[in-house]
């Protein structure tokens, strides 16, 4: 029996019949998903989170085509964040995982109707799921390249953090704390003074520093109130 390991990463146009790849299409940010099969009943729970806040009434109006698999669903709010409960009687993604015989890292991530994952298994059930993706899909809309296992880990990471954390910052806080850190102003040797810091982004020196410190501040009591 051939047991050798592959490990690929893949990016697809989600199908039509994905609740969560058409949210995705109406939101800024990436959808980080957590999918689990009831063994018994065979019911898909899924978790979303969602770095922004969802209206009700989108949720509802995207739902209402998908009613016949979704059985419940629960939104909860929480700061400026979405979290999504469903139970669904069917799920095409992981139906096609069991089919070959393969199994995806979790959570997994939808942005802009791209379903984006990771899948390991047995190398000739590796191949064979990628011939049925592609021919599911067509080639021109699936990426699919090898990668070693903390790709995929590292990649799920980075996301998370992304959603989780740098999402609180506005657009102007995330870039000045980047610059700062590669800068050198964020150091344990300082490469650059506050001052140079402000007029590389061409604000004032306080506003810099009142930006920072807020930024710093956001992403500590995220940190700190998210301990359970």
């Amino acid at each position: 029996m051939d047991s050798k390991l592959q490990t690929v990463f893949i990016s697809v146009k989600s199908s039509t019949n994905s609740f969560f790849a058409e949210v995705s299409k109406r939101i800024d940010n990436r959808i980080i998903l957590y999918v689990y099969k009831y063994p018994k009943d065979s019911l898909y729970y899924v978790i979303a989170y969602i770095s922004e806040p969802l209206s009700t009434n989108l949720i509802l109006e995207i739902a209402r085509n998908y009613r016949n698999n979704i059985l419940k669903m629960h939104k909860y709010t929480y700061f400026q964040e979405t979290y999504l409960t469903i139970i669904k009687q069917r799920c095409e993604f992981y139906e096609l995982l069991e089919d070959y015989n393969v199994a995806t890292f979790v959570p997994y991530t939808i942005y802009k109707g791209q379903r984006i994952y990771c899948v390991c298994g047995i190398a000739k059930d590796i191949d064979r799921y990628v011939e049925n993706m592609i021919a599911k899909y067509g080639r021109k809309n699936i990426s699919i390249r090898n990668v070693d296992p903390y790709v995929c880990v590292e990649y799920q990471l980075k996301n998370i953090i992304d959603s989780y954390i740098f999402t609180m910052l506005t657009e102007k806080e995330k870039r000045l704390l980047m610059m700062a850190f590669k800068q050198g102003y964020i150091s344990s040797r300082r490469k650059i003074n506050l001052e140079s810091l402000a007029e590389s982004l061409d604000i004032a020196k306080p506003t810099a520093s009142l930006m920072l410190r807020k930024a710093i501040e956001k992403i500590l009591k995220r940190l700190i109130e998210s301990r359970l």
